[in-house]
């Protein structure tokens, strides 16, 4: 059971209203707990004055007797005299009602004096602001957690969303990349020539629509969800197995236009003999395709970016998408896949969102797989540039069965 910080300033301010006005000696406020597991613990005390006093004012009645909620509020006008360590006192149990429920119970005391009409009056007075004041803070605690519920999901459809658009940037790219590749292909009277041309317009097009969507306003409030992993589209059906030297020719051809616009040298390794790897297609071109186009984007003019991959000890496939452009500095490397890092890139001219590293790593993850970075790109391989970064998406090897063992 919680109580807001106003309500709690209230029963304070009122129990020392007690004290000063009427001479209280001791009191205190008991809300009832409907979620308590027994009735021992049905009201619980949630202001005392003085501070200094034990906290524990429970009104004197028969230890034999059970402790509830109901047998706790006596009516109003009952008068109750009891006998601390031999000192008379006075007790006043008043109930603070909203119509028929009861929603706790204030308790106070007198040692010199009993109280009056007048004064009892008074403190039925106070019962009834403090029980109205527990309405009001019971109805803004619904409302707080409405709004709260209402913002953690939409909190979520947007984190959502982002994660979408970023992942539709691939695909995008490679159809504007393809797009470019039947332009320069084709001679400006062939039949088609208009149709690739349209294709490549469009593309553009789809391009300017989802920047607008991934940045609406700049005027937007900056928000993250509590939860630290994102949303991934790709993430189900981990146990795919992949023929990678089936997949792979498409991705290096989009990376060979990718290159050569940019006017950057693609190295690649024969691919041929990769073996299967135990991961989604779409899993292993997301990721691979997100390293590759980074570095792409990342590598001055005349720059070098390469792929190639090596077995590990026959139960994994190291894919490695290195490049010569610049070194990503150490205090960046510790939260390179973290949502929405940037680093040092964050004050450079070239667009991103920070979460393409983030759903390469979750998306490794997901498949059994891991994702690393080593800058400079020599210090995974000494025969990689003393420049620029290596990421190697570490991905298990597919055992086909055995089938003559059947």
């Amino acid at each position: 059971m919680t109580t807001g910080v106003e309500f709690s300033r209230l029963c304070q301010a009122q129990l020392e209203l007690l004290s000063h006005a009427l001479g209280a000696s001791l009191s205190a406020v008991y809300l009832v707990d409907p979620q308590a597991q027994d009735s021992a613990t049905m009201l619980v005390p949630i202001a005392l004055y003085p501070v200094t006093a034990q906290p524990s004012l429970v009104p004197a009645r028969d230890s034999r007797e059970p402790t509830t909620a109901t047998k706790l509020v006596p009516p109003i006008d009952q008068f109750m005299r009891s006998s601390e360590a031999g000192e008379l006192s006075y007790q006043r149990w008043i109930p603070l009602r909203q119509g028929e429920q009861v929603l706790g119970l204030l308790v106070t005391r007198r040692d010199d004096r009993d109280w009056t009409e007048s004064e009892a009056l008074q403190l039925e007075q106070i019962a009834d602001t403090l029980a109205l004041g527990r309405s009001l803070d019971q109805k803004n605690q619904l409302l707080q957690q409405q709004l709260q519920h209402r913002d953690y999901w939409q909190l979520q459809e947007q984190d959502r969303m982002e994660i979408l658009l970023h992942q539709i940037k691939n695909p995008l790219t490679a159809l504007r990349t393809f797009a470019k590749l039947l332009l320069r292909r084709m001679q400006p009277e062939e039949r088609n020539h208009q149709l690739a041309a349209s294709l490549l317009r469009e593309s553009d097009r789809l391009s300017d629509l989802l920047a607008l969507l991934s940045h609406p306003s700049s005027a937007a409030p900056a928000a993250t969800l509590p939860s630290a992993n994102p949303l991934l589209l790709n993430a189900a059906a981990t146990q795919i197995p992949t023929e990678v030297a089936e997949y792979l020719p498409l991705l290096i051809e989009r990376t060979v236009a990718l290159a050569q616009e940019k006017g950057l040298d693609f190295e690649v390794q024969d691919w041929q003999s990769v073996p299967p790897v135990l991961a989604p297609a779409s899993t292993l071109l997301e990721v691979l395709g997100n390293l590759l186009e980074n570095a792409c984007k990342y590598t001055p003019v005349a720059g070098r970016v390469g792929l190639n991959w090596a077995a590990i000890g026959g139960t994994a496939i190291a894919f490695c998408i290195w490049d010569d452009g610049p070194q990503i500095p150490a205090e960046d490397l510790p939260y390179l896949f973290d949502r929405n890092f940037r680093g040092v890139q964050s004050n450079g001219s070239i667009p991103g969102s920070g979460l393409g590293l983030a759903i390469a790593r979750d998306l490794s993850q997901s498949v059994g797989g891991e994702l690393r970075c080593y800058s400079p790109a020599d210090q995974y391989q000494p025969d990689l540039p003393a420049t620029g970064a290596a990421f190697v998406l570490t991905v298990p090897v597919w055992t086909r069965p055995d089938r003559s063992s059947g």
